[in-house]
């Protein structure tokens, strides 16, 4: 099976600007701005010319057995294309490579103001060498409304022994609104 995985920054919804500390002060859950910066990182070096296309991890290099585990970022969007994320959470991504299958979850979402928000989305999918196709089903709540998604997800593991993995979701919510959701995270090894 062939994938074809596109980024663009617009399509990832990386915003130049919005509001939310940089920490939460206590040491617990990470930002919103914070979050949103590290999948801007993932961007400049993964899709600085557009597309991560070039940059998935050749498959003789992924580790031929046991698991690995990510740890990054979830952005959720609710609106076209290019609009910024309304919320953005943690991520754990984990990939079994003896049994060719991956299960993401995001949760501990933060809003722009950088107040919580209730929401959580898993992932399960079956990798394809370096790619992987899969579902994403949850709620996030955006703007006081509850959004639920059930899709197909797409993704694939990124640079050297595959250190990184991304992970895209897009199509309609429960109530007909667009939506998108970006996984980004790297192996805590």
């Amino acid at each position: 099976m062939k994938i074809r995985l596109m980024l663009s920054l617009s399509a990832i919804g990386f915003v130049t600007a919005c509001g939310g500390g940089s920490s939460d002060g206590g040491g617990g859950t990470p930002s919103y701005l914070s979050l949103v910066n590290q999948q801007r990182e993932f961007a400049v070096q993964y899709a600085a010319d557009g597309t991560v296309a070039d940059d998935f991890t050749p498959i003789a290099q992924l580790p031929r057995g046991g698991t690995a585990r990510y740890e990054g970022a979830g952005s959720f969007r609710v609106g076209p294309s290019g609009t910024a994320p309304q919320a953005v959470g943690e991520a754990e991504v984990v990939a079994d490579f003896s049994e060719d299958t991956v299960s993401a979850t995001v949760d501990n979402f933060r809003r722009r103001d950088n107040s919580p928000t209730n929401g959580s989305i898993k992932v399960d999918a079956n990798m394809e060498g370096s790619l992987m196709v899969g579902r994403a089903r949850g709620t996030v709540n955006v703007n006081g409304r509850n959004h639920s998604i059930s899709d197909q997800a797409v993704g694939g593991f990124l640079g050297s022994g595959g250190k990184d993995v991304v992970i895209t979701s897009s199509g309609r919510t429960d109530r007909l609104d667009n939506y998108g959701l970006l996984i980004t995270g790297s192996r805590d090894d």
